[in-house]
């Protein structure tokens, strides 16, 4: 994830990789599966936001998911924008 605010008031954005993210594919839905691993940024692993039940798909140009980052309930959807 590019450029991210996890609240509107953090005065910087970060980039996020969350590592171990697991894929399956049925018909055209893509599903997202990690339970367990600490997300990368700001050049290393960050253990106080250790990923848990991360659950998602990702159909057609939709991608949505639900995780927590820590004790954080986090959630995100979009569509990809036209070009």
């Amino acid at each position: 994830m590019y450029k991210i605010k996890f609240v509107p008031q953090m005065p910087v954005t970060i980039d996020v990789t969350i590592p171990d993210v697991a894929l399956s594919v049925s018909g055209n839905t893509v599903t997202l599966s990690c339970d367990g691993v600490d997300p990368l940024a700001m050049g290393g692993p960050v253990s106080r936001y250790h990923v848990k039940n991360l659950t998602g798909t990702l159909t057609g140009e939709t991608l949505q998911f639900s995780l927590l980052f820590g004790d954080y309930p986090t959630r995100f959807s979009g569509t990809k924008a036209a070009q």
